[in-house]
C-alpha cells in the first residue's frame, strides 16, 4: 500500500457482515446496543445477527447507542499513524449525533498533528444504503482513485440514492417517536406496515 492511497473507514450501522471488513482489510467504528438493558458490542457476524434478530422476535427490548467525540478522537489518532489520507463514511447526520461527533473529532485531531488528513461524509443513510456508499467508496479506493477523487463523487452522488423501508410492527416507530402511541397501537392491530423513505437531510420519514 501506498502512503497517500485513501483509508476508507466505516461503521457498524452500514450492516456488513464483519467478513466484508475482513476482506477489503478495513476498519470500522463499532457501535453499541443495549439488549435488555445489557450493553452489547456490534461484531457484525451472522451469529449475533440472528441471536439479535430472535431476541427481537420473543419480545426483547432493544435500543442503541451513538459514538462520543472521545471515542473517535481515540480511533483517529491511531489510525493517522499509517500515514495516509482517512475518508469515514458515516451514518446519516440525520438520525444520529454520531456524525457531529466525528466531525468535531476530526477537527480536533488535525489541529494537534497538523499531518493528518481526516474527511468524514455523512452518507446520509442508514443500512443498505449506508453500505453500498461505503462499498462504492472502499472499490474507488482499491482501483486506485484519489482522496479527492472518491469525496467528489461521494458529494456528486450521495442524495441519487433511493431508499426504501418497511417494518413488520410499530414498536420502535413509537419508541422514536416517529408515530403516536394510538397510530402504532391500530397500525399493528390492522397489520399496517409502513413504507418509509429518507428525506434529503437524511431522515426517516413516511
Amino acid at each position: 500500500m501506498t502512503e497517500n492511497k485513501p483509508l476508507i473507514i466505516g461503521d457498524s450501522c452500514a450492516d456488513w457482515m464483519d467478513s466484508y471488513y475482513k476482506e477489503h482489510d478495513l476498519f470500522r467504528f463499532r457501535f453499541t446496543y443495549l439488549l435488555d438493558g445489557e450493553p452489547k458490542l456490534n461484531n457484525g457476524t451472522e451469529e449475533e445477527a440472528d441471536h439479535f434478530y430472535h431476541c427481537i422476535e420473543n419480545g426483547s427490548d432493544c435500543s442503541t447507542s451513538q459514538l462520543n467525540v472521545h471515542e473517535y478522537i481515540s480511533a483517529f489518532e491511531e489510525l493517522i499513524q499509517q500515514g495516509r489520507p482517512i475518508i469515514y463514511i458515516c451514518f446519516s447526520s440525520g438520525l444520529s449525533s454520531s456524525h457531529q461527533n466525528a466531525v468535531s473529532a476530526a477537527q480536533q485531531v488535525m489541529e494537534e498533528h497538523p499531518g493528518a488528513d481526516i474527511t468524514v461524509i455523512d452518507s446520509l443513510a442508514a443500512s443498505v444504503g449506508e453500505g453500498l456508499v461505503l462499498d462504492m467508496a472502499v472499490r474507488m479506493a482499491e482501483a486506485g482513485k484519489s482522496k479527492e477523487e472518491i469525496i467528489d463523487w461521494m458529494q456528486e452522488n450521495v442524495l441519487k440514492l433511493h431508499l426504501i423501508y418497511t417494518v413488520d410492527e410499530l414498536k420502535y416507530l413509537k419508541k422514536g417517536g416517529r408515530c403516536t402511541s394510538a397510530a402504532a397501537f391500530f397500525g399493528d392491530m390492522l397489520n399496517i406496515k409502513p413504507v418509509m423513505t429518507m428525506s434529503r437531510d437524511g431522515r426517516l420519514m413516511a
